[in-house]
């Protein structure tokens, strides 16, 4: 079940800024499709291959709201539909591409990956605070090579924190914390509380709690398939979480393949908001974490499976897994839900 997609679900497709360039082809799901931004602002997704001779359409031209297939000429418009076929030519019926409904919310592109006809808005989680002009935002993208589910599992099991970022993102004290997990109807959180405990290098440190305690807190919330939203405050010891320093993070992580990842990720605080130099270093900070420690394990875990099923391996579970284990098992009954009886 492991290498099964949920397909009736919103994916993250790509940042806002990436389609600066007009376009952006990238493979969701192991299905090329190409965005594209209309003369009216709103953006197209088309499948990323002409239905004739099944060349990318990627490399073709764009000629305003149509793009022409680099090989043959046949024009397709934002709705996938053929406009034109070559030599003006009778345009057969099957002449179509499949198109993909998309939102743009949050400086993000959305893409429904199932049937067109059950798109739901309502079922893009909402990340408002990365709108809000009170919060200092910075954001980025890495290609993994690795499972999607292993980069959740990273997130919610935040025990290997200690050892894989000791020098930017790790603690005892996380290591050490109880998660305390609760379901909801489309989401699951996983909660910690750390009282009067040293926090993590680069979180205390732009917080003022550099090398002395504070109470802290770290909420992470999972909405299916893929996304997780981590909320963190840093107070004064005995004193309220609402008088501290909250930042929130983003870890949205789409499939490419089965054995490869999109991940799009986003840091946001309501502290020291016009401090760009503090921007930097946070971004700079966790750029590196993800790239340079979290990557590298992550895809020497995918290649030690051997493309074998995460269950089957029979992986030893430690308290630590709760929070993952949970997040799988939901993930697997709306999967089997969707493809229903054999």
């Amino acid at each position: 079940m492991s290498n099964a997609y949920l397909r009736n679900t919103w994916y993250v497709a790509g940042w806002s800024d990436e389609l600066a360039g007009g376009q952006l082809a990238r493979r969701l799901l192991d299905q090329p499709i190409l965005f594209f931004r209309r003369a009216d602002g709103a953006v197209a997704a088309l499948a990323d291959r002409c239905p004739h001779r099944f060349v990318p359409l990627r490399m073709g031209k764009r000629h305003g709201d149509v793009i022409e297939c680099a090989y043959h000429g046949l024009r397709f418009d934002a709705s996938g539909r053929c406009v034109l076929s070559p030599n003006n030519e009778q345009i057969p019926k099957a002449a179509r591409v499949r198109s993909y409904p998309v939102i743009e919310r949050h400086g993000l592109l959305f893409v429904w990956m199932g049937d067109t006809d059950r798109a739901d808005a309502a079922l893009v989680p909402d990340f408002g605070f990365m709108d809000d002009p009170a919060f200092a935002t910075t954001h980025g993208y890495i290609h993994g090579k690795s499972g999607y589910l292993l980069m959740v599992d990273n997130i919610l099991d935040l025990s290997h924190t200690q050892y894989l970022h000791a020098d930017t993102l790790g603690c005892e004290a996380l290591a050490r914390a109880r998660s305390e997990v609760v379901e909801h109807e489309r989401s699951v959180d996983v909660r910690r509380t750390m009282r009067n405990s040293i926090q993590a290098p680069l979180t205390a440190a732009s917080r003022g709690f550099a090398d002395r305690p504070a109470d802290a807190y770290m909420d992470t919330r999972w909405y299916p398939p893929s996304y997780l939203q981590m909320e963190t405050c840093l107070a004064e010891p005995g004193t309220p979480r609402s008088q501290g320093k909250t930042s929130f993070a983003l870890h949205l992580i789409t499939p490419e393949t089965a054995s490869t990842n999109h991940y799009f990720w986003a840091n946001a605080r309501a502290f020291a908001t016009d401090d760009e130099s503090l921007s930097r270093r946070i971004q700079e900070g966790f750029a590196h974490a993800f790239e340079f420690e979290d990557k590298p394990i992550l895809e020497a875990q995918q290649e030690s499976m051997d493309g074998a099923d995460f269950w089957s391996l029979q992986p030893v579970l430690l308290a630590s897994d709760a929070p993952a284990v949970r997040v799988r098992r939901r993930l697997d009954r709306m999967i089997a839900e969707e493809a229903g009886p054999p």
